[in-house]
């Protein structure tokens, strides 16, 4: 045992320099992003009533949404495919992304005039700016795995960090212009990312030939994955959703304020995988070596989230939102907890992406997203805001348990399948 924690120790420092350095810069921009949204929502969580919280919630929510028809996942297809050479799939990506964009707009725009009518006008109004603007926030991300897929973490990083300063500073000054409006930081909220992705589209395409190679299959399994991860966007918001009309606005701005942190920490790790990606790419198949060093990486990270969970986001709590959400430090606290239940999920699901593995990334994420979905339907109805929080950490046990196996049964055993051939040939 102690040997094979030695290799894992040893295997996890190899895993090259160059990573260590590109998660350090999107740790780097992930605090500048976070302490940036910290600081919005210190005044957003003291400038608002928690009933405006939770219709500004909603939109957001609608808004990610319906991103499911901006093909997100089009953004990790780019990636591994620019990292293996292939920055053509880029150009053959994005003009589909815009097509289907359009339903999206038709679907928020329904929705806007639909709470119009009823005369919840705050809430529409919120609802139909952000309709023509998500074609530019959800259909042009895909320069994100242009640069990543480039391992250029830095020009990423920078990009990321300045559309996080300059949109908290655009809503502080909406607030403060605007007391008590929620269109204002609505509008702030969405403008600075559409602008910013419209700005990196011109010049990834700039860069990038009309005539660079195309990764064959690479455009069918993005849109293939697609359906798949749009069953768990959906799953993911359904959540807020729930409490937003079975319980209420003002219970959906307590559990905001709760998933803030968890959110934090969850980002990280997913920020962490995301550098590994590129050289998961490039690897021939999952070891056990690297198996060990993945999971000496989660118990790291288990242990800093649950001493994080314990000691600091209580004061944290108070301190950034105030007195009147001291009620949301226990589910703060439960939340964060979860994400080091879930790390390795995040860091193994991360290979499985990364091979264009449709048939294994279909099978975990509607397995996840299923079980998701079940609890959260009888959870939340029952136990409010404690239903919402035990669908999350369901959620994060059943994948887990679903990577683990995958990994287990199509990955390791094909990894000692190939090793027993090489001895058996010498």
């Amino acid at each position: 045992m102690k040997d094979r924690v030695a290799a894992a120790w040893a295997s996890m420092r190899g895993l090259d320099r160059a990573i260590a350095q590109g998660f350090s810069s999107l740790l780097a921009l992930r605090m500048i992003e976070k302490l940036a949204g910290f600081g919005v929502t210190v005044l957003m969580f003291r400038m608002l009533d928690k009933e405006q919280l939770g219709q500004y919630g909603f939109i957001q929510t609608a808004v990610a949404l319906c991103a499911i028809f901006g093909i997100p996942e089009f953004q990790n297809t780019v990636s591994q495919s620019v990292a293996r050479g292939h920055p053509g799939t880029y150009r053959a990506a994005l003009p589909r992304a815009l097509r289907f964009s359009a339903i999206g707009v038709v679907l928020l725009g329904g929705l806007g005039l639909g709470y119009l009518q009823a005369g919840q006008t705050a809430l529409a109004w919120g609802l139909l700016v952000a309709a023509p603007l998500l074609p530019a926030l959800h259909a042009c991300t895909a320069w994100k795995g242009v640069l990543l897929g480039e391992a250029r973490f830095s020009s990423f990083s920078r990009a990321e960090a300045s559309n996080a300063l300059l949109r908290a500073a655009l809503i502080t000054t909406a607030l403060w212009l605007f007391p008590g409006s929620l269109l204002a930081p609505v509008i702030a909220f969405f403008i600075v990312p559409a602008a910013q992705n419209l700005r990196q589209t011109w010049l990834a395409c700039r860069r990038i030939s009309p005539t660079a190679q195309e990764e064959s299959g690479a455009i069918r399994y993005g849109l293939q994955s697609n359906v798949y991860s749009a069953v768990g966007i959906v799953v993911a918001n359904l959540d807020r959703l729930l409490i937003f009309t079975l319980l209420s606005p003002a219970l959906l701005a307590v559990y905001m304020a709760a998933e803030k942190f968890s959110d934090l920490l969850q980002g990280m790790v997913q920020d962490m995988a995301a550098v590994l990606a590129i050289r998961f790419s490039q690897m021939i198949r999952y070891s056990h070596r690297l198996d060990d060093a993945l999971k000496l990486a989660s118990v790291a990270i288990a242990v800093f989230v649950l001493l994080f969970a314990w000691l600091a986001v209580p004061p944290l709590t108070v301190l950034i939102f105030g007195e009147v959400y001291r009620e949301s430090i226990v589910y703060a606290q439960a939340l964060v907890s979860t994400v080091a239940v879930g790390n390795i999920a995040t860091l193994r699901f991360r290979f499985i992406r990364s091979k264009l593995d449709t048939a294994s990334y279909r099978n975990v994420l509607l397995t996840g997203s299923f079980g998701k979905l079940a609890a959260s339907l009888v959870l939340i109805p029952l136990f409010g805001l404690a239903g919402a929080v035990g669908s999350v950490l369901c959620h994060r046990i059943v994948l887990a348990m679903i990577t683990a196996h995958t990994i287990k049964t199509r990955y390791l055993a094909a990894a000692s399948t190939q090793a027993s051939g090489h001895d058996g040939s010498r």
